[in-house]
């Protein structure tokens, strides 16, 4: 795959035209993307995609369940559904992930590339108000979250979802986003509003781990009045001198007990471009339990206090 770059990726960021329905939350211009709104509702397993262009006939398009390319956990749990479409072999395909854990919803949806530009975008949100877990002496307000993290990236697998007829130009054959897997853990203190964490572990899925990605760090920031934060630096871990990103997020559930947030990499390989990659990029997701509720990482939570 990698090889198939010649050590640099053409696949730009594309840009929509219909803007669509207004994002229920202030989602930061680079950390949306494309996206206008995502939809999803797990009870039905059903995503719904609104400005992400020519990933379907339709403005707001609807993907298809793909339990094939689930992100789970450990334990074979799925953490994040999958879902696709493509319209035809010669359309680009469209790859998407959801999750929901106590009313708070994240979601990334991103096109293959075709004709030098690709598309998407991520979205996040919640059902009802902040409620921040209380501030006291035993508590002082600190909270941590931990989980899976999943991305998709401008990189090409070259294979898209609807194989084109044998002897089709390969000018015309679009390609599917290569996925990104990894672990991410937040502290975050109520008592300051302030949220940090990194990505870890990272890696493209399924391979065989030469070409592990850098752990990335997201740097701290503030969380306003209504749960939601937002930061424009994104930084490799233990490099304090390269920008490589934009991050922002919600809080959702009783006492916060989720966190739902998007990601959006302008690289991502290390600094230098040590694997060869030039111009990458990657939106990716977060969906967290907080430590102490039932569903949290059990093996990251047990280091830290509930």
């Amino acid at each position: 795959m990698l090889a198939a770059c010649g050590g640099s990726n053409p696949f730009e960021d594309g840009d929509g035209t219909d803007p669509g329905p207004t994002p229920v939350t202030p989602i930061p211009d680079a950390v949306r993307g494309d996206v206008d709104r995502i939809s999803f509702n797990p009870t039905t397993q059903t995503l719904t995609v609104s400005g992400v262009s020519l990933d379907n006939t339709d403005y707001s398009a609807t993907y298809t369940r793909n339990p094939g390319l689930d992100v789970t956990n450990g334990a074979g749990a799925v953490v994040y559904q999958a879902f696709t479409t493509q319209s035809d072999p010669l359309d680009r395909p469209a790859i998407g992930f959801a999750r929901e854990s106590s009313g708070t919803r994240g979601s990334v949806a991103v096109t293959g590339g075709q004709f030098n530009r690709y598309f998407g975008g991520t979205y996040f949100e919640r059902t009802g108000a902040f409620d921040p877990p209380p501030v006291n002496d035993q508590n002082q307000g600190l909270v941590s979250y931990a989980g899976r993290y999943v991305g998709l990236t401008n990189l090409q697998t070259g294979n898209p979802l609807l194989p084109p007829a044998v002897g089709t130009d390969p000018a015309l054959i679009p390609s599917a986003p290569v996925i990104v897997d990894a672990e991410i853990f937040l502290n975050v203190d109520f008592a300051d509003n302030q949220v940090n964490g990194a990505i870890y572990n990272r890696d493209f899925r399924g391979n065989t781990g030469v070409f592990t990605l850098p752990d990335i760090v997201l740097i701290a920031t503030g969380i306003d009045a209504n749960g939601l934060f937002s930061s424009d630096r994104v930084e490799y871990s233990g490099v304090l001198t390269t920008d490589i990103g934009d991050y922002a997020g919600i809080f959702g559930g009783p006492d916060a007990a989720a966190v739902a947030g998007g990601v959006f990499l302008s690289e991502f390989d290390g600094v230098g471009d040590p694997s060869g990659i030039e111009d990458e990029e990657e939106y990716g997701i977060f969906v967290l339990d907080k430590c102490g509720t039932p569903a949290a990482d059990a093996a990251v939570c047990a280091q830290v206090r509930p």
